[in-house]
């Protein structure tokens, strides 16, 4: 449950803002419009960051396959399978955006 001061609008800051009168923040209470408007990564720091995203969901869903012959649960295999089957899901998803990747880098 929120405190009272960010019912009223506060951030952590301090700063009052002002909540309009159905209660919702602008923003959701998350930022300031100034914040929001603000630039946030570059083309190529994108790039990378989904590069790595990608390696990553690669990486762990080789980890997870390697892992699931030796345990023993049935319950604790399907629940590895569920998340291999995820980042596979994850990771094919990502090479559609790595193709426009390449292009900028």
């Amino acid at each position: 449950m929120a405190s009272k001061r960010q019912a009223q609008g506060e951030v952590d800051g301090g700063e009052a803002r002002p909540v309009p009168p159905d209660g919702i923040p602008p923003l959701a209470g998350l930022c300031s419009h100034a914040d929001a408007t603000c630039i946030g990564y570059g083309v190529e720091e994108n790039v990378s960051r989904l590069l790595r995203y990608h390696w990553t969901e690669k990486r762990l869903r080789e980890l997870e396959v390697a892992r699931i012959p030796s345990t023993p649960e049935w319950e604790v295999k399907g629940a590895l399978s569920l998340h291999q089957w995820l980042d596979a899901e994850h990771a094919d998803a990502l090479p559609d955006w790595r193709g426009a990747c390449d292009l900028l880098s």
